[in-house]
C-alpha cells in the first residue's frame, strides 16, 4: 500500500474544487494529456493505496482508499461525469476511489500540510496532480484525518 496526495484541479473548474462531485461518484479524476495525467497518475493507483484529495486553496478535504485499477478509458463527450462543462475535446480519466473519510467543513489547512512536511511558507511541496507520500506524514495525516471525520 502507497499513500499520495491528489488535487482536485480547481482550475478547470474556474476556481471551484469539484471535491464534492469526486466524493458522490466515489471516484478521482484527471483531464489532459493521456500519458502525463493518466498513465503517469491514475496508472500508478493500485487497489488499496489511500489518497489525500487536495482542494486547492481549502487544504485536504478527504482521503480515499483506491478501489480498483485504473480502466485506462478515456472518456470524452457524453460520456464523462465530471468535465462536462469543459471544452468539447477535453478527455477525463477517473478511477475508483472510497473516500472513507470526509471532513470538507473542516479541512487540514494548508498551513497544517506545510508543518507536517516542514515546509517553509510560502513553499509548496505538492507541485503535481499527484504526489507520493512517506509513511510518517501519512500517519500525521491520518489522525488528523480522523479527527477532523467526526
Amino acid at each position: 500500500m502507497s499513500y499520495y496526495s491528489i488535487n482536485t484541479e480547481a482550475k478547470a473548474f474556474k476556481g471551484h474544487s469539484p471535491h464534492n462531485q469526486w466524493i458522490a461518484h466515489r471516484h478521482a479524476f484527471t483531464s489532459g494529456d493521456r500519458e502525463k495525467y493518466g498513465v503517469k497518475v491514475l496508472g500508478k493507483l493500485k487497489p488499496a493505496d489511500i489518497c489525500f484529495m487536495y482542494a486547492n486553496l481549502t487544504g485536504i478535504v478527504a482521503v480515499g482508499r483506491v478501489s480498483e485499477c485504473w480502466d485506462r478509458f478515456s472518456y470524452a463527450g457524453e460520456d464523462r461525469w465530471l468535465y462536462r462543462e469543459c471544452d468539447e475535446n477535453c478527455i477525463e480519466y477517473r478511477i475508483g476511489v472510497d473516500w472513507y473519510l470526509q471532513f470538507i467543513n473542516n479541512p487540514i489547512r494548508t498551513d497544517e500540510v506545510r508543518d507536517i512536511f516542514d515546509w517553509q511558507s510560502p513553499g509548496w511541496g505538492w507541485r503535481c496532480t499527484l504526489h507520493s507520500i512517506g509513511e510518517d506524514e501519512a500517519s500525521e495525516l491520518l489522525a488528523l484525518a480522523q479527527e477532523r471525520n467526526r
